[in-house]
């Protein structure tokens, strides 16, 4: 099981080189490089906002899988 999650994570973070965050940040890629720095930008601060709730609720399912062992 864990063999799979960890195929699945890599080919996650693989992939993420071809992916956008949203379309107006493809077309400032295409259009102007200084326009792409706001598109980085864009990209960035939604990967933040993502990974923010992730950590905390994976950190939350460890602590209770970790504690529930325990007893």
């Amino acid at each position: 099981m864990i063999n799979f999650i960890l195929k699945v994570l890599f080919s996650m973070f693989a992939l993420t080189t071809a992916v956008y965050a949203c379309p107006n940040c493809k077309n400032a890629y295409a259009q102007d490089p200084t326009l792409a720095l706001i598109g980085d930008a864009y990209n960035y601060s939604i990967f933040l906002l993502i990974l923010v709730p992730i950590a905390l609720i994976g950190s939350i399912t460890f602590l209770v899988i970790k504690n529930s062992k325990k007893q």
